[in-house]
């Protein structure tokens, strides 16, 4: 495995985001003061490959996340088996105080190929060929171990080679096979011993003894796997006790805290808050329940708008209902048949005054003869020349006949003038009610789906009164949302103080 960068971000001394790039560099050494992060790259390596930081017992992770910090990020670009790959873990505070993986992933140039904990370890370990004891043994030696290597004898660095290579595996080992050694010698002894002294077992003596070596070679099995359970408890013993350590440490760090004053007032005033908010919410959810039942009610009633045009339609057709009451086209209709009928009546009576002054001028036909008599002129009956016109007066018979055809003439004119002018007028009303009867059709129509006129002063009223309802509870609504947000920022505002 060779390192090619780190990445790390809110880990030990690393509160703000650094990068060490390390491609193309075949030997390099960390140094600085005691602090300044050396250690800290070494552990960020560790954790982003296995998750796990060997100075905190390979267990705990929270304290690597910088403090004030709520976050830690470490991104590894490594190269294994000519493949170059990239782990990246991060942590982020509990609630509780320890720590979660929120973003486990390993990558194999843009592709994912594992993701989570448990799942990216596991092909850590197929990559590396290394368990993350094998790799804190041979790869990266724990903090102060080399040091003490260097300057130590030769059996305190023995001891240090055992120790980080955990060879003490193969003394216990030894120490189990002494100890079966001694014990299968102390049974050969013992058996030979018995053999000396007991005569030759016969076939019963000896399906026994067959026995009882199968339950003594059952009970060897038995514990052998005691003892493989004894290596893994003292495996956890040994967990543990790092464990204990870092928090005896981590114990003594916190003894020297105190809280700050303001903490106990904090709590109160959120405590309240916290109170403040629910009945605020309770009646918020209150109000929008009854604005969902006052807009069902609103959505059942007609719009005030749609009232006010339907009752501006009966207004209309109760006018143009008017309207055609007052045309009275049967009255102009009579009218003019009594016009016709004097029309009739005075053409009869001209009639008889032509006759009668047809007679009249018949009877005096000389008269009018000699109205056309022209002195000098011969006489259209006697043919002999007129020699003087006589003065010949109109007589008064013939005279009262032409005044009445006259007067005659002049009522049928009137009459006939009358029936034009009730005609006209007719046809004016008749034009007239034709639009007006048009004009209530279409209202009618327009109608037909209205409510009763009576009852349109009422639904305008509740239509009125629901809409004003609704809209009241949303202004009530959008102010308790908005003192309900106001409060919810405070209580943030009290808990990051808090925090």
């Amino acid at each position: 495995m060779r390192p090619l960068s780190i990445e790390l971000e809110g880990f030990f001394a690393y509160r703000d985001k650094a990068r060490v790039d390390l491609e193309g560099v075949e030997y390099f050494s960390l140094e600085g003061p005691t602090g300044s992060g050396k250690s800290s790259l070494i552990d960020a390596m560790i954790f982003a490959l296995y998750g796990k930081i060997p100075r905190l017992g390979g267990t705990s992770v929270a304290p690597a996340i910088s403090a004030g910090k709520n976050r830690a990020r470490v991104s590894l670009r490594f190269e294994a088996g000519g493949e170059t790959y990239t782990a990246t873990r991060q942590l982020e505070r509990s609630q509780a105080g320890g720590a979660r993986a929120t973003e486990v992933r390993l990558e194999n140039r843009d592709n994912v190929i594992a993701s989570g904990a448990s799942e990216v370890s596991g092909h850590v370990e197929d990559l590396l060929n290394l368990s993350y004891d094998d790799f804190t043994r041979t790869v990266v030696l724990p903090q102060g171990d080399f040091a003490r290597f260097l300057t130590a004898t030769p059996r305190e660095r023995q001891e240090l080679l055992r120790g980080l290579l955990g060879l003490d595996i193969y003394r216990t080992m030894a120490g189990l096979a002494r100890n079966r050694e001694q014990l299968a010698s102390s049974q050969l002894d013992s058996a030979r011993h018995r053999l000396e002294e007991l005569d030759v077992p016969d076939e019963d003596e000896v399906t026994s003894a067959g026995a009882r070596l199968v339950a003594i070679v059952g009970l060897a099995e038995r514990i052998e796997e005691r003892e493989e359970e004894i290596g893994s408890a003292k495996e956890r013993v040994a967990g543990a006790q790092a464990q204990l350590e870092a928090t005896v440490d981590a114990r003594k760090r916190l003894e020297g805290l105190s809280p700050p004053p303001r903490l106990e007032e904090l709590s109160g005033l959120l405590a309240s808050l916290d109170g403040v908010i629910e009945a605020k919410a309770e009646e918020l959810a209150s109000q929008q329940a009854e604005l969902k039942r006052a807009s069902e009610e609103l959505g059942q009633l007609p719009q005030v708008e749609v009232l006010d045009r339907h009752a501006d339609l009966y207004s209309r057709l109760a006018a143009v209902q008017s309207e055609l009451a007052e045309l009275n086209l049967d009255a102009i209709r009579r009218q003019l048949e009594t016009a016709e009928g004097h029309v009739v009546e005075a053409g009869k009576k001209r009639e008889r005054a032509l006759s009668d002054l047809d007679e009249a001028r018949h009877e005096h036909a000389a008269h009018a003869l000699a109205g056309a008599l022209v002195a000098g002129d011969p006489c259209p009956v006697c043919r002999q020349k007129v020699e003087r016109v006589p003065d010949i007066q109109e007589p008064s018979a013939l005279k009262k006949t032409q005044s009445e055809a006259e007067a005659a003439e002049k009522d049928l004119e009137q009459a006939r003038a009358d029936v034009a002018l009730i005609s006209k007028e007719l046809a004016r009303a008749e034009a007239a009610g034709e639009r007006l009867n048009t004009a209530r059709e279409q209202l009618v129509s327009d109608l037909s789906q209205a409510a009763e006129e009576d009852a349109i002063a009422d639904l305008r009223k509740k239509a009125i009164a629901a809409r004003t309802k609704v809209e009241t509870l949303e202004a009530t609504i959008k102010e308790l949302g908005e003192t309900l947000a106001r409060h919810e920022r405070e209580r943030s505002d009290l808990a990051e103080e808090q925090r």
